[in-house]
C-alpha cells in the first residue's frame, strides 16, 4: 500500500503575499504616483455617474469630458461635492497603505483598514 501525501492549501485567511524588496528610484517613484493619481482622477470623473447605465449618463449629462457635480438625486453620491473621490480610491489607498506599512498584502490586513475606514466614515 503506498502512502500519498495529501497537500492541502493554506485557508485564505493565512495566505499572505509577501512583497519583493524594491528598490525605489525616481522613475518607479513617478510611475507610482502616476498610477494612483490616475486612479483618484477617473474616480472623481466617474463620481457622478457611478452606478448608472451608459445610456442613463447620456440622457443626463451628454457626453462627458470635464469634472462635473452630481444630481442631487444621485443615490450614492448625490451630496459630495465636484471634485470628489469615492470609496474606491480610499480602499486603493488602504493597500498603498497595508504594502507599505505591513509589507506584504493578506485578508487580515485588509479586513482591519476596511474596518478602520467605516468607523472614520461613520458608516
Amino acid at each position: 500500500m503506498s502512502k500519498r501525501l495529501l497537500l492541502r492549501r493554506a485557508p485564505i485567511s493565512q495566505q499572505v503575499v509577501i512583497m519583493p524588496r524594491v528598490e525605489f528610484d525616481d522613475r518607479l517613484l513617478g510611475r507610482i504616483h502616476g498610477c494612483l493619481a490616475g486612479v483618484a482622477v477617473g474616480d472623481a470623473l466617474g463620481m457622478p455617474m457611478a452606478g448608472w447605465t451608459p445610456s442613463e449618463v447620456r440622457r443626463r449629462y451628454g457626453k462627458v469630458t470635464t469634472l462635473i457635480a452630481p444630481v442631487k438625486d444621485h443615490p450614492l453620491h448625490g451630496n459630495l461635492p465636484l471634485g470628489s473621490i469615492t470609496d474606491d480610491t480610499q480602499l486603493t489607498m488602504a493597500i498603498v497603505d497595508m504594502i507599505l506599512v505591513d509589507g506584504a498584502v493578506n485578508h487580515r490586513g485588509m479586513a482591519d483598514r476596511i474596518v478602520n475606514w467605516v468607523a472614520q466614515n461613520n458608516l
